[in-house]
């Protein structure tokens, strides 16, 4: 897709690693509620998204494949992660730090849930009982901030 300011990045493909880490390939579809379609980048919210994942012994023949396919990279987001999962198993909790965007926490639900919903409700709750205090939250993937499509305020 063009990289141009209008565009919502609803399907992405990344691959991502390093070479002291293992490389996956991955493709998501971004869903979520979109206020109104019409309305700027900034007003879609992104809820979730559904990840299909693979491991990838040869990155640079990924990139060389997704090159054939007429791919173009439109964002490079440059992080040191450093992930933690609730002893139940259900929630990730990553504190990253961002080049250019600066520090985040991402709770992500990895349980199962019988809707979207609970699986936020459930989130939400967690959140709640750490008693942090938290900044904003931020309802866009690293992409769109790269990007400047949608601000970390």
């Amino acid at each position: 897709m063009p990289p141009d300011a209008g565009t919502r990045l609803r399907e992405v493909l990344r691959l991502a690693g390093s070479p002291d880490d293992e490389y996956r390939f991955t493709a998501l579809d971004v869903h979520g509620l979109l206020i109104n379609p019409e309305a700027p980048v900034e007003a879609a919210v992104k809820t979730h998204c559904d990840e299909y994942e693979s491991a990838v012994t040869d990155p640079e023949a990924v990139t060389r494949l997704l090159t054939a396919l007429n791919c173009t990279e439109i964002a490079v987001v440059d992080k040191v992660r450093e992930e933690w999962t609730t002893s139940d198993g259900q929630i990730a909790i990553a504190f990253d730090e961002v080049a250019g965007l600066g520090a985040f926490i991402e709770f992500e639900f990895k349980g199962e849930a019988d809707s979207i919903e609970a699986a936020t409700n459930r989130l939400d709750e967690f959140i709640s009982g750490l008693g942090a205090g938290l900044g904003d939250r931020v309802n866009a993937g690293y992409p769109h901030l790269v990007l400047g499509r949608t601000t970390a305020t």
